[in-house]
Protein backbone atom coordinates (compact mmCIF):
# COMPACT_ATOMS: atom_id res chain seq x y z
CA UNK A 1 0.00 0.00 0.00
CA UNK A 2 0.80 3.58 -1.47
CA UNK A 3 1.49 5.43 2.24
CA UNK A 4 -1.28 7.72 2.45
CA UNK A 5 0.00 11.42 2.98
CA UNK A 6 -0.78 12.49 6.55
CA UNK A 7 -0.79 9.30 7.96
CA UNK A 8 2.25 7.08 9.94
CA UNK A 9 2.41 3.80 11.36
CA UNK A 10 -0.02 3.46 14.33
CA UNK A 11 1.28 4.69 17.47
CA UNK A 12 1.80 2.24 20.29
CA UNK A 13 -0.67 3.96 22.67
CA UNK A 14 -3.57 3.35 19.30
CA UNK A 15 -2.58 0.18 18.34
CA UNK A 16 -5.51 -2.38 18.21
CA UNK A 17 -6.27 -6.01 16.78
CA UNK A 18 -6.31 -5.51 13.29
CA UNK A 19 -7.21 -9.32 12.54
CA UNK A 20 -10.48 -8.70 14.90
CA UNK A 21 -11.08 -5.16 13.33
CA UNK A 22 -10.95 -7.22 9.47
CA UNK A 23 -13.21 -9.96 10.39
CA UNK A 24 -15.73 -7.76 12.13
CA UNK A 25 -15.85 -5.64 8.66
CA UNK A 26 -16.23 -8.39 6.59
CA UNK A 27 -19.20 -9.68 8.75
CA UNK A 28 -20.65 -5.95 9.08
CA UNK A 29 -19.97 -3.46 6.87
CA UNK A 30 -21.30 -3.90 3.44
CA UNK A 31 -19.14 -4.09 0.44
CA UNK A 32 -16.16 -4.78 2.47
CA UNK A 33 -13.44 -6.41 0.19
CA UNK A 34 -13.16 -10.21 1.26
CA UNK A 35 -10.38 -12.75 0.44
CA UNK A 36 -8.53 -13.05 -1.48
CA UNK A 37 -8.06 -9.21 -1.47
CA UNK A 38 -5.15 -9.19 1.06
CA UNK A 39 -4.90 -7.83 4.15
CA UNK A 40 -6.26 -5.34 5.77
CA UNK A 41 -3.34 -1.81 5.68
CA UNK A 42 -4.11 0.54 8.44
CA UNK A 43 -2.01 3.98 9.48
CA UNK A 44 -2.63 6.69 11.60
CA UNK A 45 -3.69 9.75 10.54
CA UNK A 46 -0.69 12.04 12.07
CA UNK A 47 -2.18 15.06 13.33
CA UNK A 48 -5.32 17.16 14.29
CA UNK A 49 -7.78 14.52 16.36
CA UNK A 50 -9.23 14.32 20.00
CA UNK A 51 -10.32 10.91 18.47
CA UNK A 52 -7.57 8.89 17.22
CA UNK A 53 -7.95 8.71 12.96
CA UNK A 54 -6.64 5.78 10.99
CA UNK A 55 -7.24 5.35 7.30
CA UNK A 56 -8.01 2.07 6.00
CA UNK A 57 -7.17 0.43 3.00
CA UNK A 58 -7.68 -3.24 1.26
CA UNK A 59 -8.32 -4.86 -1.78
CA UNK A 60 -8.60 -0.97 -3.57
CA UNK A 61 -11.14 -0.07 -0.94
CA UNK A 62 -10.35 2.97 1.59
CA UNK A 63 -11.89 4.05 4.37
CA UNK A 64 -11.36 6.42 7.80
CA UNK A 65 -12.01 4.89 11.18
CA UNK A 66 -12.46 7.23 14.05
CA UNK A 67 -12.39 5.85 17.68
CA UNK A 68 -12.43 6.53 21.28
CA UNK A 69 -8.88 6.65 22.86
CA UNK A 70 -7.72 4.29 25.19
CA UNK A 71 -7.90 4.59 29.12
CA UNK A 72 -9.34 6.86 30.98
CA UNK A 73 -11.49 9.58 30.16
CA UNK A 74 -13.31 12.74 30.87
CA UNK A 75 -17.52 12.07 31.80
CA UNK A 76 -18.92 12.59 28.14
CA UNK A 77 -15.73 13.14 26.23
CA UNK A 78 -14.95 11.55 23.12
CA UNK A 79 -18.32 10.44 21.70
CA UNK A 80 -17.81 8.65 18.98
CA UNK A 81 -21.32 7.43 18.73
CA UNK A 82 -22.69 11.17 18.85
CA UNK A 83 -20.41 11.97 16.23
CA UNK A 84 -21.58 9.43 14.51
CA UNK A 85 -25.23 9.95 14.96
CA UNK A 86 -24.58 14.08 13.91
CA UNK A 87 -22.39 12.45 11.06
CA UNK A 88 -25.24 10.33 9.74
CA UNK A 89 -27.57 13.08 10.20
CA UNK A 90 -26.15 15.47 8.06
CA UNK A 91 -25.21 13.17 5.22
CA UNK A 92 -29.13 12.27 5.08
CA UNK A 93 -29.50 16.15 5.39
CA UNK A 94 -27.67 16.29 2.35
CA UNK A 95 -24.66 18.09 3.73
CA UNK A 96 -21.34 17.72 2.32
CA UNK A 97 -19.76 15.21 4.62
CA UNK A 98 -18.25 11.92 4.20
CA UNK A 99 -21.11 9.29 4.51
CA UNK A 100 -20.78 7.76 8.02
CA UNK A 101 -20.50 3.26 6.95
CA UNK A 102 -20.62 1.81 10.74
CA UNK A 103 -21.05 2.07 13.82
CA UNK A 104 -19.43 -0.40 17.02
CA UNK A 105 -20.25 -0.22 20.48
CA UNK A 106 -18.82 -3.56 20.65
CA UNK A 107 -15.41 -2.83 22.59
CA UNK A 108 -13.96 -6.32 22.72
CA UNK A 109 -13.46 -5.81 18.72
CA UNK A 110 -10.22 -3.06 19.25
CA UNK A 111 -10.48 -2.24 22.60
CA UNK A 112 -13.39 0.67 22.54
CA UNK A 113 -15.89 1.71 20.71
CA UNK A 114 -15.43 3.33 16.78
CA UNK A 115 -17.07 4.00 13.51
CA UNK A 116 -16.23 3.70 10.06
CA UNK A 117 -17.29 6.36 7.19
CA UNK A 118 -16.52 6.96 3.68
CA UNK A 119 -13.05 7.77 2.41
CA UNK A 120 -13.29 10.97 0.09
CA UNK A 121 -11.44 13.16 -1.82
CA UNK A 122 -11.26 17.28 -2.46
CA UNK A 123 -13.29 16.76 -5.46
CA UNK A 124 -16.44 14.78 -3.79
CA UNK A 125 -16.01 17.74 -1.34
CA UNK A 126 -16.65 20.43 -3.45
CA UNK A 127 -18.99 18.53 -5.20
CA UNK A 128 -21.10 17.63 -2.02
CA UNK A 129 -20.78 21.38 -0.63
CA UNK A 130 -22.03 22.37 -4.09
CA UNK A 131 -25.16 20.53 -3.97
CA UNK A 132 -25.75 21.18 -0.46
CA UNK A 133 -25.03 24.84 -0.33
CA UNK A 134 -28.14 27.28 -0.30
CA UNK A 135 -26.85 30.21 -0.42
CA UNK A 136 -23.48 31.49 -2.37
CA UNK A 137 -20.45 31.88 -0.16
CA UNK A 138 -17.61 33.62 -1.22
CA UNK A 139 -15.19 32.23 1.32
CA UNK A 140 -16.13 28.77 0.20
CA UNK A 141 -16.06 28.89 -3.10
CA UNK A 142 -12.47 30.54 -2.99
CA UNK A 143 -11.75 27.58 -0.34
CA UNK A 144 -12.29 24.97 -2.91
CA UNK A 145 -10.43 27.06 -5.79
CA UNK A 146 -7.56 27.03 -3.59
CA UNK A 147 -7.98 23.01 -2.97
CA UNK A 148 -8.71 22.80 -6.77
CA UNK A 149 -5.60 24.60 -8.11
CA UNK A 150 -2.56 23.50 -5.12
CA UNK A 151 -3.28 19.83 -5.15
CA UNK A 152 -0.09 17.77 -5.49
CA UNK A 153 0.91 16.17 -8.88
CA UNK A 154 -0.58 13.14 -7.53
CA UNK A 155 -4.06 14.42 -6.40
CA UNK A 156 -5.57 10.91 -5.70
CA UNK A 157 -3.25 11.20 -2.40
CA UNK A 158 -4.58 14.30 -0.57
CA UNK A 159 -8.05 13.98 1.06
CA UNK A 160 -9.86 15.81 3.80
CA UNK A 161 -11.57 13.63 6.53
CA UNK A 162 -14.23 15.40 8.29
CA UNK A 163 -15.37 18.56 8.94
CA UNK A 164 -14.59 19.41 12.35
CA UNK A 165 -12.84 22.50 11.15
CA UNK A 166 -10.70 24.35 14.57
CA UNK A 167 -7.40 25.33 14.44
CA UNK A 168 -6.49 21.85 15.73
CA UNK A 169 -7.70 19.50 13.19
CA UNK A 170 -5.54 21.57 10.30
CA UNK A 171 -1.98 20.62 9.35
CA UNK A 172 0.10 23.41 7.90
CA UNK A 173 2.93 23.06 5.72
CA UNK A 174 5.67 23.10 7.47
CA UNK A 175 7.59 26.34 5.50
CA UNK A 176 5.28 28.20 2.90
CA UNK A 177 2.78 30.14 3.85
CA UNK A 178 -0.85 29.73 2.85
CA UNK A 179 -1.05 32.70 1.37
CA UNK A 180 2.24 32.29 -0.87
Amino acid sequence: MAAEPGTSEVRQQHRFDQGSLERYLCSHLPGFPRQPAGALAVRQYSSGQSNPTFYLQKGGQAYVLRKKPHGPLLPRAHKVDREYRVQKALYSAGFPVPEPLLYCSDVSVIGTEFYVMQHVQVSTWKRQYDAAAHTDIPAMNQLAEWLANNLPPDDNEERLIHGDFRIDNIIFHPTKDLNA
